[in-house]
């Protein structure tokens, strides 16, 4: 294959084969490969679904807190006073207001802010009679 040949300054030139693209390009693609493994190895972080209850002044907010299995910010009070988080996301969500004025609703997901949050605890699972 022929190479390009591109004159820099008159005097010197820069020859490479014509199908290679830039060494700009090929770092940038070298960055995106790296970003993928690491995406890859963060999903198999293993994580635990808890169904959690959070009141807020108006509020009865009941959903599904993912948290990590074990380890760093496993339990729920140490989600709560990480200083990098506003919000918690919940998901399978049920909204109805603390006093009960007008019926509750379901939602997919909600981002509760932590600075209205009054109380949260873990939800109380239902037992069946065995």
């Amino acid at each position: 294959m022929p190479a390009e040949r591109a004159a820099v300054r008159s005097r010197l030139a820069v020859l490479r084969p014509a199908y290679l693209p830039p060494a700009a390009v090929l770092h940038r693609v070298s960055i995106a490969r790296r970003r993928s493994c690491l995406a890859a190895t963060l999903n198999r972080v293993e994580h635990r679904d808890e169904r959690v209850v959070v009141e807020t002044s108006r509020h009865r907010i009941t959903g599904v807190l993912r948290l990590p299995r074990d380890g760093y910010r496993s339990r729920l009070t140490d989600y709560l006073n990480a200083s990098d988080r506003s919000f918690m996301p919940l998901t399978e969500v049920e909204i109805g207001p603390l006093d009960g004025s007008t019926p509750s609703e379901r939602r997919g997901f909600v981002a509760v802010s932590i600075e209205h949050i009054v109380l949260v605890s873990p939800a109380v699972r239902e037992q069946t009679e065995a």
